[in-house]
């Protein structure tokens, strides 16, 4: 096969995952749930923990996102970053859907280049959504001296331009074609009246809003850039709902239960892939930035991992926060692939025979160091410290959940899987299929996964030289360093099989 067929090939696949109902539904409920949640939480942590008497008429949405308004930035900007991620396979799905059926059905006929727009517009909405949530006021204020213009501004506005003409366009689809709208989603016997009035919203609305926003018209210009979010965050919402109800009535999903979407290959095999290029990169990306850029001299030897994730050390902590929170979601179906994989070998073959209870306790360990993880990069040090006010406890909640439950989970899950490793090398070659591979190789990695970390945890407490910040990152490495090997065997088991 050539480079030119292998890119074209891992493309397809790249594009089958994204429009693959099972994907796409889960995705979209995750993001119904989680967003009004997180704003709604947001809301409430502002509002009565927040320094100023934060409201809809005197805030901006932004000001939701950082520390001079509330102790917990990290709802809405959490909130609003893995809620466009999420989005992204109903982008797709939505040109799939209108691509497809305008060549089956005579009540609708949307060209493909209309559609290919539709996308684009979309996606450019989700990546200002992102940015927007990466880069909030605290840190478009901290990059105030490396730039131009503030880069929320920025990408707020990237956001709101490209959601509301994907908006647009859709609602000319919905409004040009009614008919063929109720066939596709499966809203026979309703009215058409109903995707008129949807879409003709979708038409006007965002544009009213945006005009009564920029002319400041009372109550206020903040009341308004509520309204605006709402009512692009409010049409997003109601396509996903549409979109849910399509792949219900096409019976695109046969209905299995959430466990074996958790372990289906198709959903392991990119979450592992994106989680070894992804947290690298961000964690590479972010230590460069503290370097160059941060108001001090940040390195390993003086300041701790957590220091990546604060405004006092770089003007960009987002790339640790993120990079710990969507990595340990990515990891979920891993963990409990990791279960699934040796219980059903250890049913067919003699090489290795791994009890259900164990499997199950190197289960839990594994879900409550990822449960750490993801409050550790939401709660980070200056959301720590920022809440001081509120807690009691001698050590603040960042640290916390730093050490219990990410360390000792993680370290729990990698004593247990080195067992397996030592105690069946043979199993582990022949599950994997590595069968070139040298069993030493295998209980190497064993004995370092059940021995590195508790020694570095020792070296780190007893601040041996030459720093407990050095021994600290050793500490994480050799916890998250185990990894990106079974992530590794995982692939290569699962392309054996297929």
């Amino acid at each position: 096969m050539s480079s030119n067929d292998c890119t074209i090939t891992k493309r397809k696949q790249i594009h089958d995952f994204l429009v693959n109902p099972k994907v796409v539904r889960f995705c979209i409920r995750f993001a119904l749930v989680f967003l009004p949640l997180m704003i709604f939480l947001g809301v409430l942590v502002a509002v009565f923990l927040g320094p100023t008497n934060y409201n809809i008429m005197d805030n901006y949405i932004s000001d939701m996102g950082s520390h001079r308004y509330t102790p917990i930035p990290k709802f809405l900007d959490d909130g609003v970053m893995l809620t466009s991620i999420m989005l992204v396979p109903a982008c797709f799905y939505l040109k799939k859907i209108f691509d497809s059926k305008s060549k089956q059905l005579e009540s609708i006929n949307v060209s493909t280049k209309y559609t290919s727009v539709v996308l684009i517009t979309m996606l450019i909405g989700m990546f200002g959504i992102f940015c927007a949530g990466v880069f909030n006021e605290d840190v478009g204020i901290s990059l105030e001296p490396f730039t131009i213009y503030d880069l929320h501004e920025v990408f707020t506005v990237v956001e709101f331009v490209g959601t509301a003409t994907a908006g647009l366009l859709i609602g000319i689809i919905l409004v040009r074609f009614p008919n063929g709208i109720m066939e596709i989603f499966g809203y026979k016997k309703m009215p058409k009246v109903y995707p008129i009035i949807l879409g003709l919203i979708m038409i006007f609305l965002t544009p009213i809003l945006c005009v009564f926003f920029l002319l400041e018209l009372p109550p206020s210009g903040p009341f308004w850039e509520w309204m605006l979010f709402f009512s692009i965050f409010g049409w997003l919402m109601t396509i996903g709902i549409i979109i849910l109800n399509q792949i219900k009535n096409d019976e695109i999903i046969e209905k299995k239960k959430f466990h074996e979407f958790l372990v289906d290959p198709k959903v392991v095999r990119p979450c592992i892939i994106f989680a070894q290029i992804y947290f690298p990169l961000m964690i590479i990306t972010g230590y460069i930035i503290a370097v160059l850029l941060g108001p001090g001299t940040f390195n390993i030897m003086d300041n701790y991992i957590s220091d990546l994730g604060s405004l006092r050390y770089t003007p960009i902590p987002k790339f640790l926060d993120n990079a710990t929170m969507l990595t340990s979601l990515l990891l979920v179906p891993i963990s409990f692939y990791i279960k699934h994989m040796f219980d059903s070998k250890s049913k067919q073959l003699e090489s290795i025979n791994v009890s259900t209870k164990y499997t199950s306790v190197v289960l839990i360990t594994m879900l409550i160091g990822l449960f750490g993880i993801f409050i550790v990069g939401f709660i980070n040090e200056d959301v720590a410290i920022s809440l001081y006010p509120f807690t009691t406890n001698e050590y603040d909640l960042h640290d916390i959940f730093t050490v219990f439950p990410q360390f000792v989970g993680l370290a729990s899950a990698g004593l247990l899987i080195g067992i397996i490793f030592v105690r069946y090398p043979e199993g582990i070659i022949e599950i994997t299929g590595y069968k070139n591979l040298s069993k030493s190789i295998i209980i190497i990695i064993g004995l370092i996964m059940i021995f590195l970390t508790p020694i570095l945890t020792a070296f780190f407490i007893l601040d041996l030289p030459p720093s407990d910040a050095f021994w600290e990152w050793m500490l994480f490495f050799s916890i998250y360093g185990w990894i990106p090997p079974i992530g590794i065997m995982i692939l290569h088991q699962i392309k054996s099989e297929a």
